[in-house]
């Protein structure tokens, strides 16, 4: 399990993180001046690519996959929005133009996140002024436009984290008040709504944030990256911390091996069936399902814990490595 842990932060120290299809997990990274993509089986290089040769050296950088498209948009060094697209039939990244968009200028210490939607995509910026804007991307046209800004009180320069099902667009950022604070968005009524995670105001500054939603109660939960510590901040304000990272190497340190499990949920996009997996403290006892290979989970105490397909005791359930 502690690999499984290793993962998630690996995820977020990285620039940017997504899994194929074939379960291979992506991690953006940026070298020589270059932002690259690494592509990793487990633990394994298996290939790598240069995504573009002009980002900010701090840039972040958001995977947009729809049903047709492959994008990343990260920040370039004039603090603009940029765009690569995949050309599947030559394996390869390329710079293309947001069709439909002029510059789009960003603060200069924004992050940038995306996810995709019904209808294609959305990314969320920080602009000039401090606010959260958007993007969006129109499968339909292939092009692109700007939507409206989330009422938000972000603090400069803060991470920002997003997802979407075929109902709501969620995105979270740090408050000024160092609040991890989720805005959602529901696609039907089109208003935002927003919730702050009680107790997820730490004494470390925060580095990076995932935020997930349990798909059956609707509850978020926030995994925290700080600068020495990797923490998890329930909607209820329960706050477990899940290990620790070293200053000189970044190499993480989990409390507790036997603690690790995960949490499964479905998350749809036009009617496709995306499983996603995060991990997840067991509090009271091991009685809970945590991942052990592609397709299968394991039940019962750590010490004799049995194999159970997913699809035989959760449904039909479809399961890739941590994303």
């Amino acid at each position: 399990m502690a690999s499984d842990m290793k993962t998630c932060v690996r995820c977020l120290q990285s620039v940017g993180s997504m899994t194929t299809d074939e379960g291979l997990l992506c991690l953006l990274s940026q070298a020589d001046g270059r932002l690259v993509e690494k592509v990793f089986e487990k633990d394994q290089l298996r290939s790598q690519r240069r995504v573009a040769s002009d980002p900010r050296e701090d840039t972040s950088a958001a995977y947009i996959v729809t049903e047709h498209q492959a994008f990343i948009v990260y920040i370039g060094e004039s603090n603009q929005l940029q765009c690569s697209a995949f050309v599947r039939r030559r394996e390869k990244w390329k710079p293309v133009a947001l069709k439909g968009l002029g510059d789009v200028v960003v603060h200069p210490t924004s992050r940038v996140s995306g996810t995709p939607t019904p209808n294609g995509a959305v990314v969320f910026y920080q602009d000039t002024d401090g606010a959260i804007c958007t993007v969006r991307y129109i499968e339909e046209t292939n092009s692109w436009e700007k939507g409206m800004p989330v009422s938000t009180n972000a603090r400069i320069g803060t991470p920002i984290c997003t997802f979407a099902s075929d109902k709501a667009v969620v995105v979270s950022v740090v408050n000024e008040d160092g609040d991890v604070c989720c805005h959602v968005r529901d696609f039907g009524i089109g208003e935002w709504t927003e919730t702050i995670i009680p107790n997820s105001r730490g004494e470390e500054p925060v580095t990076n944030i995932l935020v997930t939603q349990d798909m059956e109660s609707g509850r978020l939960e926030a995994f925290v990256l700080g600068k020495a510590e990797v923490v998890k901040i329930g909607e209820d304000g329960n706050r477990v911390t899940l290990g620790s990272v070293s200053s000189s190497t970044g190499v993480f340190e989990p409390a507790s091996a036997a603690e690790s499990a995960l949490r499964i949920f479905r998350r749809l996009f036009e009617g496709y069936e995306h499983t996603v997996v995060y991990h997840h403290i067991v509090v009271h006892n091991y009685e809970t399902p945590y991942y052990g290979s592609s397709g299968y989970v394991y039940y019962g105490p750590w010490d004799r814990a049995q194999k159970v397909n997913i699809s035989e005791r959760c449904g039909h359930y479809f399961v890739d490595p941590w994303c």
